[in-house]
């Protein structure tokens, strides 16, 4: 029998329990419109995320679509499902608040050392990682979401890795699905963007389980 070298294995991964499956099941209820929980590891960005098929709704409002400058962290209207592109705005909020957290990506050291998301839904959990981050503008066509062919997908994630402002060592392939993370950044007026970029790495089963139901609060 070949003996397994420790040493060299993957390590497993694993998942934080942020929230469960009845907490999931209490929010569809209260909203239609929330379609899944998203969580950066090691960060405060642990939040709803909302789909209403437009890019205004919850652009300024909350989750229960009561007026709120800091709005909601949503889906782009085109992403029906989770799937190739899938984009995901918020406000970049001086408190840190919503996507605030995410212009810490432009240092190096807290890019390498929070680079694991996670998103949960009723059927399933999956691991994403970190592969770029980087300030850009609503020029740079980084929410394309249709593509001629798997070439050109390819094409398209191999420019967002090398867009990034920090380098890693993971290898893109035309079958990824990516999570791209939108929020503003202060210059060029209403124009600057700062954007982070994740890939699928591993799902999981969503676990059955009990507790307290209570989510979020008026």
């Amino acid at each position: 029998m070949t003996p397994i070298y420790p040493g060299i294995m993957t390590p497993a991964i694993t998942y934080p329990e942020v929230i469960t499956l009845e907490k999931l099941q209490l929010l569809e209820s209260l909203n239609p419109d929330f379609t899944l929980w998203f969580y950066i590891d090691g960060t405060d960005i642990s939040y709803p995320v909302m789909y209403s098929g437009d890019n205004d709704m919850y652009l300024k409002r909350d989750f229960y679509k009561q007026s709120n400058i800091s709005g909601s962290l949503f889906l782009d209207y085109r992403n029906t499902q989770i799937k190739g592109n899938t984009i995901i705005y918020g406000h970049n909020m001086k408190n840190g608040t919503m996507f605030g957290e995410l212009r810490r990506y432009s240092d190096e050291v807290f890019f390498k050392q929070h680079t694991m998301v996670y998103t949960y839904s009723e059927d399933q959990i999956i691991a994403w990682k970190i592969f770029s981050a980087y300030p850009t503008n609503i020029f740079n066509n980084y929410i394309k979401t249709s593509f001629s062919s798997k070439d050109a997908y390819l094409k398209f994630l191999n420019k967002l890795q090398e867009d990034s402002l920090h380098k890693t060592d993971i290898v893109l392939t035309e079958n990824d699905d990516i999570l791209t993370l939108s929020t503003c950044r202060n210059g060029e007026g209403n124009n600057g963007r700062f954007v982070v970029h994740a890939v699928k790495i591993q799902t999981f089963p969503m676990p059955v389980s009990s507790g307290d139901t209570t989510v979020l609060s008026n």
